[in-house]
């Protein structure tokens, strides 16, 4: 899209891409023209999944560790298309969190 390789943030005024410009481009329905949600993928963090395994194991045994590494938490990962009042267009990967402060701004 128009913004490659730039971030999305979120701050007391609302998520933005940190432009390369002075100004940070706030992602609201003063912006975003439209938006489309292309997928939302569901990830286990590797980091947590090791941890409550080894947790669970030294609790519990082996057992345990199954247990453990089963219930570590799900990351969910937004893919959304934007389409800009000014023309542009961007696709977003982004976390759930940054996905509803964008959806809640557009309205």
């Amino acid at each position: 899209g128009d913004f490659e390789s730039m971030y999305v943030k979120n701050s007391l005024l609302g998520p933005y891409i940190d432009t390369d410009y002075k100004d940070p481009l706030y992602l609201d329905s003063e912006t975003i023209e439209n938006y489309e949600r292309i997928s939302e993928d569901h990830q286990k963090s590797v980091g947590d999944t090791i941890y409550y395994s080894a947790l669970g194991g030294i609790l519990f045994g082996a057992a345990g560790a199954i247990v453990g590494g089963l219930s570590a938490g799900n990351k969910n990962i937004n893919h959304l298309a934007l389409y800009f009042h000014d023309g542009k267009k961007s696709l977003l990967e982004i976390d759930d969190k940054l996905y509803n402060a964008i959806i809640r701004n557009c309205f």
